[in-house]
């Protein structure tokens, strides 16, 4: 049929069949401005593989929440496809909060058709082309913009065989806008708090993206069913500047404190670091825990390293850090760990029960407590460790000890160059099994190495 005889056409049943088998696109467009019938509106509008005749479909249809819910598809998951996407963020407009905070929004939708060229390989100059479409959508107040977003259909690098006479859709974002949206909106907390309860999880999106609410973030990381939206409230938990700009407007004069954040939240937020399959989830639930013997397991043991500095971050306790520096499995921890010690106690832990030697070196070098050192001297297997020990000990009775008893001839030598006994210092010059160390005894006395047997 001709584009001016569907013009002339009234019959409903006839142009609605023309809608579905006409194959010009054209006639399929002038058949969308005629039909009065909703059902076959929406199905132009969800199925129409041509972007003008999506667009004309769309404008015949009035914003219904029925019919926009239909279109909007399986709202249990994100989705890029163009039409849902689009009935999606005219649905968000009619959310209860979006019409009382922003009156008249208005959803502005331009569909326009692209295409790109391929060259057949093997074929000569046969070129072929693929349709593809771009799509602009713009929430409206007024005459004013106030969100927007565009995206444009991603050709491949070589045309699929199975192309021919198809256009390939574009990949829409509907959360971008809504995200923008609920950001210049001027919506309170309990608005955003209401909105990230929202069927549509676009909006919950936009929600979680602009909430300060720790404990509301937290309980959507943990509960929501849609990856992107816990994802989204994750990426918000680890935006340090907006809830830096949080607190300085809840110290603002006249403004009205949050209420304080009970034992709930510090519980769930343990479950979440704990139990969490997402490692993104456990890093952001680590970084705002406070209960120190979970953080000490996660900064220790958690198998993503992100999550074991998350948690690392928080801990304060020096017998906690302590645990860290000698039973995590990350090195880089483990010195960080030592940095942070300054109480004896906890060094001397360190120094004794670690397992990374260098991490007890470095925590015997902070020692000054004699009887620590004494200590450390006495009880770590490794000579290593015994040594820098020797090398900071003035204790004459430990120092004689080591220097007559222990098993590594560098720690004896270490003890005999602190050593001031001279019944000591003639006993190791006479009876030490290495000739360093007797030559060191024997210089401290006065006495030639030859001569000191």
């Amino acid at each position: 049929m001709r584009l001016t005889a569907v013009t002339q056409v009234n019959d409903q049943a006839t142009l609605a069949r023309l809608a579905t088998e006409a194959e010009d696109w054209h006639v399929r467009k002038a058949v969308a401005e005629r039909l009065t019938s909703r059902a076959m509106l929406a199905k132009l509008v969800a199925d129409d593989k041509d972007p003008d005749v999506r667009k004309a479909a769309a404008d015949r249809l009035k914003d219904s929440i029925a019919e926009l819910t239909r279109i909007a598809g399986n709202t249990g998951a994100l989705t890029r496809n163009a039409s849902e996407s689009i009935a999606r963020l005219k649905l968000a407009t009619l959310e209860p909060q979006v019409k009382s905070r922003i009156p008249g929004l208005r959803c502005v939708v331009d569909v326009t058709a692209t295409s790109q060229n391929y060259s057949l390989l093997g074929l000569g100059p046969v070129r072929v082309s693929m349709a593809g479409e771009k799509v602009s959508v713009k929430l409206r107040q007024g005459g004013v913009t106030l969100a927007e977003g565009s995206w444009e259909t991603e050709f491949p690098s070589s045309v699929p065989d199975s192309s021919h006479g198809s256009i390939l859709g574009a990949k829409v974002f509907g959360e971008e806008v809504l995200i923008k949206l609920l950001a210049v909106g001027g919506f309170t907390a309990g608005e955003l708090a209401a909105l990230a309860n929202s069927r549509v999880p676009e909006v919950r999106i936009g929600a979680a993206a602009n909430l300060t609410d720790r404990g509301l973030l937290a309980r959507i990381v943990a509960n929501d069913a849609v990856y992107g939206v816990r994802s989204a409230a994750v990426g918000r938990l680890h935006d340090k500047a907006a809830f830096a700009t949080a607190a300085t407007e809840e110290r603002a004069p006249g403004a009205q404190r949050p209420a304080a954040k009970g034992p709930t939240d510090q519980t769930l937020l343990a479950k979440l670091a704990t139990e969490s399959a997402e490692w993104e989830v456990r890093m952001a639930a680590s970084e705002l825990l406070k209960d120190q013997a979970v953080l000490t397991k996660l900064a220790a043991h958690d198998v993503e390293a992100g999550v074991r500095r998350g948690a690392f971050k928080n801990l304060t306790d020096q017998l906690a850090l302590a645990r860290i520096a000698i039973d995590s499995e990350d090195s880089t921890i483990r010195e960080a760990a030592l940095d942070r010690l300054m109480d004896p106690v906890a060094l001397l832990q360190v120094a004794t029960e670690g397992k990374d030697v260098f991490v007890q070196v470095g925590a015997v070098k902070r020692l000054s407590d004699q009887p620590l050192l004494v200590k450390v001297a006495a009880e770590v297997s490794d000579s290593r460790v015994r040594l820098v020990a020797a090398e900071r000990l003035t204790d004459q009775a430990a120092l004689a000890r080591l220097a007559t008893e222990d098993t590594d001839w560098l720690v004896r030598l270490s003890a005999v160059r602190n050593l001031t006994d001279e019944l000591v210092l003639a006993k190791v010059a006479r009876e030490d099994a290495d000739s360093r160390v007797r030559k060191a005894a024997g210089e401290k006395l006065g006495v030639p190495h030859e001569n000191a047997r």
